[in-house]
């Protein structure tokens, strides 16, 4: 078979769509990324956060906190 070649229209096709896959790619990848970094800020901000439980559970017991106006109740125990 002979060697052909893509008409400027063909030819201007496929660069167009092989520019838009490279760059979907290159998107996911940024998002990719940028997910991996705020699931390890997830888990170090979970971390802060039960270090701060514990402060609290040792300066009041074991209790439940209103976010709203922080008001706190005593949690029932759980030998009654």
């Amino acid at each position: 078979m002979k060697a052909k070649k893509l008409n400027k229209e063909e030819l201007k096709s496929v660069q167009d769509h092989v520019g838009q896959l490279n760059q979907m790619y290159v998107e996911i990848g940024r998002l990719e990324a940028q997910k991996s970094k705020m699931i390890n800020e997830l888990s170090n901000l979970d971390k802060e956060f039960l270090t701060v439980q514990k402060e609290i559970e040792e300066k009041y017991g074991k209790v439940s906190i209103n976010i709203e106006d922080g008001a706190l109740s005593e949690l029932p125990n759980e030998n009654e």
